[in-house]
């Protein structure tokens, strides 16, 4: 669930995640074995340890590889939807400094344009803080409507 939206999840997907993990789990597990002062390791099977583990780590990547090619897309497609408001914040904020560009080589912006960008920005900021505030450890942090346009216009006093 991502920001109250239940994205279902392939069988595939689900198999290829615990597979991973699976594997994973065991090249730890092997790992912390070997890094144990009582290790079973000396230099009568340090080589065929050595295979071993290489073979774990082999298996695992390839394992992976087959695993971000066919469930990568469909998770990236999730985490992609979950960014949208945080990226629309970013093209909006972008949008004002191309704007303060133009204004600093003398261009004449009209008001419309700028008010336009601003109510979109603003809309674009208070879904961020709902996000906040459903996601928050401390909901009274965030339980507050925040007036995104009512700050900016405080904060528009000349000098600032």
């Amino acid at each position: 669930m991502i920001d109250g939206v239940m994205y279902e999840m392939t069988n595939g997907s689900k198999t290829a995640f615990w597979n991973s993990k699976g594997l994973m789990l065991d090249i730890i597990r092997r790992a912390k074995e070997i890094n144990e002062k009582n290790s079973s390791i000396d230099e009568n099977n340090y080589l065929l340890e050595k295979k071993a583990f290489m073979a774990e780590l082999k298996k695992f990547d390839k394992d992976y590889g087959k695993h971000k090619k066919n469930v990568h897309p469909e998770i990236n497609g999730f985490i992609q939807q979950a960014f949208v408001p945080l990226v629309n914040v970013l093209e909006s904020n972008l949008e004002f400094h191309k704007l303060e560009k133009l204004i600093e080589k003398g261009a004449e912006i009209p008001d419309f344009r700028l008010k336009a960008l601003e109510e979109k920005f603003c809309q674009y900021m208070e879904v961020l803080f709902k996000i906040l505030a459903n996601h928050s450890p401390d909901n009274n942090k965030f339980k507050d409507e925040y007036n995104i346009q009512r700050m900016l216009n405080i904060l528009k006093v000349k000098g600032w």
